[in-house]
């Protein structure tokens, strides 16, 4: 092939930019995460600081990788941690979406969002994907992962290398660290309910989608355009859901409702 080296080069190029590409965006993820937390709590945070503290955590876990049992390493996370929790999340996020959020009101955030409304034809095609064809088919991914792991006594490999069943149950591990957000996150909403004066009012409104999404679309939309919205940082009480006043704190943030900033009275 002429010029091997500079195509060669050139791919090993992109292979380092789609790394760096995929790491902003994983960083970006868990830093915002941690300013939305904290951003009203007594603690300073000062970005910087909190981005290098945690990449410097980020690359001592990802030393053991570098090792000559990295790839060992590497292929159990690969086969536990990568699949079967993003086929769980993803499930969760359709079921949510198309019967507990509503299907309605995600064409209404699309069209909100882009000023595009899918035509009847493209609308059934998306109901009939979201609402039965997608959730069949992780379904019945996740049976023959889940079940070829644990019942059909599949046994990980790599090369000549059988893994033991220690390591397979460490893989099973790292799966339900990276799911145990979920219900950890309803554990401490369902304490937080009934801990609350109003538990009947609180329950219901946490099974209801709220008007925060739209809210916040709408000043992003008016903070984009060419006049300036200012907006002062207050307090909202008595919060509209559905109709609805729900007992909810709601805070403004720099004209922005964030939705971390939410707690029950």
């Amino acid at each position: 092939m002429p010029l091997s080296m500079v195509w060669s080069m050139m791919f090993f190029a992109m292979l380092f930019l789609l790394g760096i590409d995929s790491q902003f965006a994983m960083v970006e993820t868990v830093i915002t995460y941690i300013f939305d937390l904290l951003r009203n709590s007594k603690y300073k945070l000062n970005k910087p600081i909190v981005v290098a503290v945690s990449g410097v955590i980020w690359f001592l876990c990802g030393l053991p990788l570098c090792t000559n049992a990295g790839i060992y390493i590497l292929t159990l996370m690969d086969t536990y941690a990568a699949g079967i929790p993003c086929l769980i999340v993803g499930l969760l996020e359709i079921f949510i979406v198309a019967y507990i959020y509503g299907i309605s009101n995600f064409f209404a955030d699309l069209k909100h969002m882009t000023g595009w409304k899918p035509s009847t034809l493209i609308r059934s095609h998306i109901v009939v994907m979201i609402t039965t064809c997608s959730p069949i088919a992780i379904i019945i991914i996740l049976y023959k992962e889940v079940f070829g792991l644990l019942f059909d006594e599949e046994v990980i490999t790599y090369g000549k290398y059988i893994y033991p069943p220690w390591a397979q149950w460490v893989g099973w591990s790292l799966a339900l660290i990276s799911m145990a957000a979920i219900p950890l996150g309803v554990i401490q909403h369902i304490v937080q309910v009934f801990t609350s004066g109003n538990i009947i009012q609180n329950l219901k409104c946490s099974l209801r989608p709220t008007k925060l999404w739209s809210q916040n679309a709408s000043l992003y939309s008016s903070l984009n355009s060419d006049t300036p919205v200012h907006t002062k940082r207050t307090i909202i009480t008595d919060f509209y859901v559905n109709s609805g006043v729900s007992d909810l704190d709601i805070r403004h943030e720099d004209g922005v409702i964030n939705p971390a900033f939410i707690a029950i009275k």
